[in-house]
């Protein structure tokens, strides 16, 4: 369309666009800001541009936080990484940077499906999954994977994934996860309704995660639950830190559960 890119429109804000340029008609005051921080995670294209830090940036920061935290944990014995399209491919990518092992990708991806996570019922969101995603035998099979994804809420589809991929052949799968535990669910649109649909608060029925051992523990019950060789998550500090955003900009609820309004 020959549009260039000028600046984000600020929370509040509405602009007035024509031949002429554009003009800010109304600017809400504001407390502060909260953006949504899933966004760069998940739910934004992986080329869009947020708040001056792009997606695809922020995903690979991400996996290499991962891989950094493998590293400093004594490594991993892998093969390959691999992502669960679409939006793990830059935490896979950013992952692959930092660790140096191969890139992979292991399922083809049917892109005219619908995203399974915001369908309304589990059988919709499961029928959806087995349409999105099929298993590249030929490449995983007797491999040790590394497997990227955005995020783990309800585990049913990344429980499937581990065990399509060892059904096809894989030796070993460790699951990384570029967000930590969802622990509350969202208020502001997001699909995650109810604290019953999130994994995480199967294992923490209340309170959040606090330290690195909660983590690693909550860790050892996710990868059983699964079927997972391993699992681990980025902590949300180390997930703040690679977006490089000063933490009292974000909405981090479905983490801290800290609102980012007064209510």
């Amino acid at each position: 369309m020959g549009i260039n890119r000028f600046r984000d429109v600020r929370p509040g804000e509405i602009v007035f666009i024509s031949k002429k340029g554009f003009e800010t008609r109304k600017q809400l005051k504001s407390p502060g800001r909260a953006h949504c921080a899933f966004e760069w995670a998940y739910t934004a294209s992986m080329d869009s541009k947020i708040d001056g830090l792009y997606v695809q940036d922020a995903r690979n920061n991400l996996g290499k936080s991962l891989a950094e935290r493998d590293s400093g944990e004594g490594g991993i014995q892998a093969d390959v990484v691999a992502p669960v399209p679409m939006s793990g491919i830059g935490h896979a990518l950013g992952y692959h940077m930092a660790s140096g092992l191969p890139y992979q990708e292991v399922f083809l991806y049917n892109r005219y499906a619908d995203r399974s996570y915001t369908q309304l019922t589990q059988e919709d969101r499961d029928r959806v999954a087995k349409k999105k995603l099929s298993v590249l035998e030929y490449a995983i099979r007797d491999k040790r994977i590394v497997l990227c994804d955005d995020s783990i809420v309800r585990g049913t589809q990344i429980r499937n994934k581990v065990r399509d991929l060892k059904n096809s052949g894989a030796k070993e799968v460790h699951v990384r996860i570029a967000c930590p535990p969802l622990m509350y669910p969202c208020d502001f649109g997001i699909s995650t309704r109810t604290y019953e649909e999130l994994l995480a608060r199967q294992y923490l029925s209340e309170g959040n995660i606090t330290t690195m051992d909660e983590l690693k523990a909550l860790e050892v019950w996710v990868s059983e639950k699964i079927g997972a060789d391993s699992v681990k998550y980025n902590s949300l500090e180390a997930f703040v830190a690679s977006l490089k955003i000063p933490k009292e900009d974000l909405c981090l609820k479905c983490w801290d559960g800290n609102w980012p309004i007064a209510l």
